[in-house]
């Protein structure tokens, strides 16, 4: 919720000291924990974990029946059975996405002790959520199949990929700053004209503005755009390999960054 009209005669003394007290009770919890806190911490995280993946599954099957039954596509099967692949290839990929990122989540805890039950105990755990994201990918397909027989649709296994998004694979963006990066500052580099096509995107897309600040995140120099395109989609919803490669070189016009291995026009 923070904007620029975060000022300080906004802030709250109550909430500035409940936010103090949360952080130092977590500080001293994780600088003191042992082994019993650590299961502990590592239970708790691959519970929520399994419940995070088990709801994009259940969101996942819900957007494949809303779009089965949706008047615009009915009369037009081709199309139908486009959108129902395209539907189903987000939603794979954000499963793999938030699975992976919550045994990232859960191994992380190994760092407040070293114990060899721990280890097992962590081991387990990851091997759950692994289950946990087959299973939801399964039942998503299952439903992708059935919906298929009852509407006679031949829906395509693979979706055909642009240019870009072609080019994208060999494309290696590269940090050349530290820190985050405020979409304000963009707003400032470009010329009115320029910035106009932020604009009409946020216009489209509410969220547009966090990707491309999201987009910075996932930046480390190893994954290529396509990769990076594929773990903002998962984050958030659908986004443009078009649109992020549109923002990758206005930032490489300001020096912000580099684009390794592009593909010159």
């Amino acid at each position: 919720y923070h904007s620029s009209m975060d000022t300080i005669d906004k802030v709250c003394s109550d909430s500035l000291k409940r936010v103090g007290w949360v952080a130092t009770v977590a500080t001293l919890t994780i600088a003191d924990a042992d082994v019993d806190d650590a299961l502990y911490l590592a239970n708790q995280t691959s519970s929520r974990g399994i419940e995070r993946i088990k709801e994009t599954g259940r969101k996942a099957i819900e957007e494949l029946y809303h779009l089965k039954e949706d008047p615009k596509l009915k009369e037009k099967p081709d199309e139908l059975a486009k959108s129902l692949a395209k539907k189903v290839f987000h939603y794979k990929n954000k499963i793999e996405h938030t699975t992976q990122r919550e045994k990232e989540a859960v191994s992380s805890v190994k760092r407040l002790a070293s114990n060899t039950d721990l280890d097992s105990f962590i081991h387990a755990l990851t091997e759950d959520i692994s289950i946990t994201g087959k299973k939801e990918i399964t039942r998503t397909n299952e439903a992708l199949s059935y919906i298929a027989k009852a509407t006679k649709l031949s829906v395509p296994n693979k979706i055909r990929e642009t240019k870009t998004e072609k080019k994208s694979k060999k494309i290696v963006p590269k940090r050349l700053i530290k820190g985050s990066l405020s979409m304000d500052a963009v707003r400032k580099a470009l010329t009115e004209k320029e910035y106009e096509w932020y604009e009409e995107k946020r216009k489209k897309d509410v969220a547009f503005g966090m990707k491309m600040v999201e987009v910075l995140n996932f930046m480390d120099g190893k994954r290529t755009l396509y990769e990076i395109v594929k773990a903002v989609s998962a984050e958030y919803d659908e986004t443009k390999t078009e649109d992020v490669l549109k923002f990758l070189r206005d930032l490489e016009k300001m020096k912000l960054i580099s684009l390794e291995g592009k593909d010159e026009k």
